[in-house]
């Protein structure tokens, strides 16, 4: 509660150490209103959250919010000349802690599904198989060691969660997911540097755009498979999102570096590709979702 009233500006301590209670009368009728709003905002999300879980037990609702905080919290962070570090920190960890932006935007995820497309250029897609798993999933892997890709169809509006398995020999071997163009579909390979994607094992390529760290630590410098081997994605393109992180943990999250956003074009039309190139390296996407807005 203190948090919620430094940031109100309060002069006084209001709220102090142990039980005892807020000395309303030090409060005007303003902060009085604008705290009551906060805790109706809060007590609505713990609602929502509760009827989510009602209907699907295994659901994880912290994955199921479309980032709108995020989204204010980066537009806060292009004030830092304006703010000190402390209370960028200050409003970071109070929209961080209470997520207010997401009470009207709490999305439930609707299965997706799957349209893929194998890249012909150059013959490469003679280099790899598509299959399915055991239950159903659908599997991308390396036959021949050379290029093998392939392109997800995407809505552009969209928020998209994915859930990918990955089999990888080596921690040297390459895999390479990122928003390309339509224009630039077989003609172009997805590691390329005008491109926004993300490698998740180690890499001899260097930093391709997704390696601004969120939380932990950069996916290169995060042991495969020792410590990960599936990594969820979410992205949008209008938004100008993609954040990957090791799965289920989800200890090191990774988005587009700020300086490679205005690679994102929103007048074009994007597809998700994918680039894998060892022998045996093979994807399996186990769970594929839309983050449709809840009314």
């Amino acid at each position: 509660m203190q948090d919620i009233i430094n940031i109100l500006n309060f002069d006084k301590e209001i709220f102090q150490q142990g039980k005892k209670q807020i000395q309303t009368e030090k409060l005007n009728q303003d902060q009085i209103d604008q705290i009551e709003t906060l805790i109706n905002k809060i007590v609505d999300l713990d609602l929502q959250y509760q009827q989510l879980k009602e209907e699907d037990n295994n659901m994880l609702i912290s994955s199921k919010l479309q980032p709108s905080t995020q989204l204010i919290l980066n537009d806060v962070f292009k004030l830092n000349n304006l703010l000190t570090k402390e209370k960028l920190e200050c409003i970071s960890k109070l929209l961080r802690r209470f997520p207010i932006f997401e009470i009207e935007q709490l999305v439930k995820p609707q299965p997706c599904q799957l349209e893929v497309e194998i890249s012909n250029w150059n013959n490469w897609n003679n280099n790899g198989k598509q299959s399915y798993d055991n239950d159903s999933n659908q599997k991308f892997e390396i036959v021949q060691q050379n290029h093998f890709i392939f392109y997800m169809k995407i809505k552009q509006d969209c928020f998209y969660r994915l859930v990918i398995k990955l089999e990888l020999q080596k921690q040297t071997d390459n895999l390479f997911i990122g928003f390309v163009s339509n224009s630039h579909k077989n003609c172009k390979y997805v590691s390329e540097n005008n491109i926004i994607n993300s490698f998740t094992a180690g890499s001899n390529f260097g930093d391709k755009g997704i390696s601004k760290v969120r939380k932990g630590k950069c996916l290169r410098d995060v042991k495969y498979p020792q410590e990960y081997n599936q990594i969820e994605i979410t992205f949008c393109v209008k938004r100008k999102i993609f954040q990957v992180c090791d799965y289920p943990k989800r200890e090191n999250i990774n988005e587009i570096n700020d300086d490679k956003l205005n690679l994102i074009d929103t007048n074009q039309e994007y597809s998700l590709g994918f680039q894998l190139y060892h022998d045996k390296s093979s994807l399996t996407i186990l769970e594929c979702e839309e983050l449709q807005q809840q009314n």
